[in-house]
């Protein structure tokens, strides 16, 4: 016999109001801009077991796994959003172009989906192995258009510090050599400045009060001027 509570529950969940709210709710869920799925209450990763069983033990790929649980009508109807649509058909591109190239579908599905969000791969929580992503990516060509980061060596990146601080160097030095070049410049106008404004005869004038000094017997020194002047009075 059924609890009392679980009739009440029952009814609840079959009233008119409950069922358009419920309604509303299955709406919202299958518009807006993040893509949704149609896998339920059950994990992606209990999806593909129970497909597993279905397949007799044999194995599913990612590409079947994603569309049983992002279309409607159990994995035969149309995607529930466009993303899911442009991601499934930009993965089977890249395997696709590899050609014989062998290529980890683990990884190049995380980079198709722009790598994990708030630590989980979009369309196929817990099946990518994000353990083995790093080690393998590195080794994955990208697909024709494609932006990657560029990764440089230890020594790549010691080369490109040495360039910019030799660059560095030199348009000091060059600026240090213009600013000395321009001081010289600066003191010769000065002095020629100077020069021109004491007049042509300057050094002459000077030259002319200049005195010379003979020492005496008894220690004094004394001008020529005086000393020939004496001997024209004797």
């Amino acid at each position: 016999m059924l609890p009392k509570w679980w009739e009440m529950l029952c009814e609840h969940w079959a009233s008119e109001e409950n069922l358009q709210f419920s309604a509303l709710m299955r709406k919202n869920r299958f518009t807006g801009g993040s893509a949704r799925h149609t896998a339920g209450s059950r994990s992606i990763t209990m999806h593909r077991k129970l497909m597993m069983i279905e397949n007799g033990g044999k194995p599913v790929s990612e590409v079947e796994l994603f569309n049983k649980t992002h279309k409607h009508g159990g994995g035969k109807g149309e995607f529930v959003t466009e993303k899911a649509r442009r991601t499934v058909e930009a993965f089977q591109r890249r395997l696709e172009e590899a050609g014989d190239t062998e290529l980890d579908p683990h990884v190049v599905w995380s980079e198709e989906v722009g790598g994990r969000h708030r630590g989980r791969y979009y369309g196929l929580p817990g099946i990518i192995d994000k353990a083995r992503i790093g080690h393998l990516s590195k080794s994955i060509p990208s697909s024709p258009g494609r932006k990657r980061r560029q990764l440089f060596t230890q020594d790549q990146v010691q080369e490109m510090i040495n360039h910019a601080t030799r660059q560095m160097n030199e348009t000091w030095e060059n600026r240090f050599q213009s600013l000395e070049k321009s001081m010289r410049g600066m003191v010769s106008a000065d002095i020629s400045q100077h020069a021109s404004a004491a007049g042509p005869g300057a050094e002459d004038d000077e030259a002319s009060h200049e005195h010379t000094w003979d020492s005496t017997d008894d220690g004094t020194y004394q001008s020529a001027e005086d000393d020939s002047g004496g001997h024209s009075g004797d």
